[in-house]
């Protein structure tokens, strides 16, 4: 009977240790459900920074060790992710050139700044799934990227705007990695190349006109040594000596102008400039030496107001150079009995030099190409008023390169006044 009564006190004790253990491994597993659905939640959200509490359970603790470090390797790896994509982000929006990417759709992927403003796009919101047709309001170029838009292969186009900028168009496919030849996307890069046609422009115009100005006087000095070849016994003193003036006045026309070039090919390199402290007065008399015969077969008058400045920091060539352009204009454009005065001004932080004549001024229509190479005013266009056209475009170039600035005030028979302003620390 004790035996009978000890093995029932211990089949009871063990069955309640039994329901004991279940309830505790029911109550933890519930509890890792419960932290499984929170995760999970956590998860869904994006947020891979979210962890599995440790478990008492060995079975469960081994899931719970692999489980989180799979969500640290899933963290890391999205991390590196989304910094790629804001470094490539912002190396897109940084770059110069405008970047449009979109998708087979033809909608909206990305966008930089820059091709905001090239498509003259004036929504300062959200562009992105967008389709294209709805943000590219030029048709030439909205045609272009519909058209080519998925295509294998990458073309290019360039495209002249109403607004007189010209853009150079190429897109690009984006295909698929494993699948070369399936395009999912294509990337629009358009490019401004106005400065560039510009620049070209005014390459291709600055050749034909030396052409033009080199082809002029060899021609008249080509033709008068043939007739004084041909005819040398038969042409009488006078004659020959009118056809060497004029051979002669040619040559120098010839040289005037390579000097002028190659004095505006030497502004426009690369050159460190020599700064110095130039004497004001010194130096203009040298100049004004320069053009007292000039002055006196045009009666015109030069005079200098310094204004207590007599010295100015600058390269002294360039002075120079710009100051007898300036004052041959100045003569040359002028009348009898008029006058040319030159004023130096201190104004704080720079210097200011200003060249006024009483001449025949320059037309309003005509002030802002005054600069332009090989070009002269109107009125100007005589053959006895010489000249090569790059006087002005000298002076700009010179003013330019010292870190400076020059405007022009003129009216057509009262004169005009050159201001020129130069910074004091160069």
């Amino acid at each position: 009977m004790d035996r009978v009564m000890y093995i029932l006190v211990v089949a009871m004790l063990l069955s309640w240790l039994i329901l004991i253990l279940h309830w505790r491994y029911v109550q933890g597993f519930r509890s890792f459900i419960k932290d499984m659905k929170r995760v999970s939640c956590r998860i869904k959200q994006m947020d891979f920074s979210v962890r599995l509490k440790k478990s008492n359970s060995a079975e469960l603790m081994g899931f719970v060790n692999n489980f989180n470090s799979m969500l640290s390797s899933l963290d890391k790896s999205f991390d590196d992710i989304a910094n790629k994509n804001r470094q490539l982000d912002a190396i897109i929006k940084s770059v110069s050139n405008g970047i449009i990417v979109i998708d087979i759709n033809n909608r909206v992927y990305l966008i930089n700044s820059v091709a905001r403003d090239y498509i003259n796009c004036q929504s300062s919101g959200k562009l992105e799934g967008l389709p294209i047709s709805s943000i590219v309001k030029n048709d030439q170029l909205l045609d272009f990227i519909v058209y080519n838009a998925g295509m294998n292969t990458s073309i290019s186009k360039e495209i002249k705007c109403v607004s007189g900028r010209t853009f150079k168009v190429k897109i690009d496919p984006v295909k698929m990695h494993l699948k070369k030849d399936l395009v999912i996307s294509s990337v629009i890069n358009i490019e401004d190349i106005s400065e560039r046609i510009r620049l070209e422009n005014i390459r291709r115009d600055f050749a034909a006109n030396v052409s033009h100005e080199l082809k002029t006087p060899l021609t008249s000095i080509q033709g008068f040594i043939e007739t004084l070849k041909a005819n040398d016994e038969s042409i009488d003193p006078a004659t020959r000596k009118r056809f060497l003036d004029i051979i002669d006045n040619e040559s120098s026309r010839l040289r005037i102008l390579i000097n002028d070039i190659l004095m505006l090919s030497s502004i426009e390199g690369d050159i460190v400039l020599s700064i110095e402290r130039v004497d004001l007065r010194k130096e203009n008399q040298k100049i004004l030496d320069l053009f007292q015969d000039k002055m006196a077969r045009k009666q015109v008058d030069i005079s200098f107001e310094y204004n207590g400045v007599e010295s100015i920091q600058t390269h002294r060539e360039y002075y120079k150079e710009l100051m007898i352009n300036l004052i041959s204009n100045a003569i040359k454009y002028n009348r009898p009995g008029g006058y040319v005065k030159v004023s130096f001004i201190d104004d704080d932080d720079n210097y200011s030099i200003w060249v006024e004549d009483n001449g025949i001024g320059i037309g309003e229509e005509e002030q802002e190409r005054i600069f332009e190479r090989f070009y002269r005013v109107t009125k100007s266009r005589n053959k006895e008023i010489d000249g090569t056209g790059l006087g002005l475009a000298i002076v700009k170039h010179i003013i330019l390169s010292l870190g400076g600035d020059i405007e022009v005030e003129s009216y057509l028979g009262r004169g005009t006044k050159f201001k020129i302003s130069l910074p004091k620390k160069q």
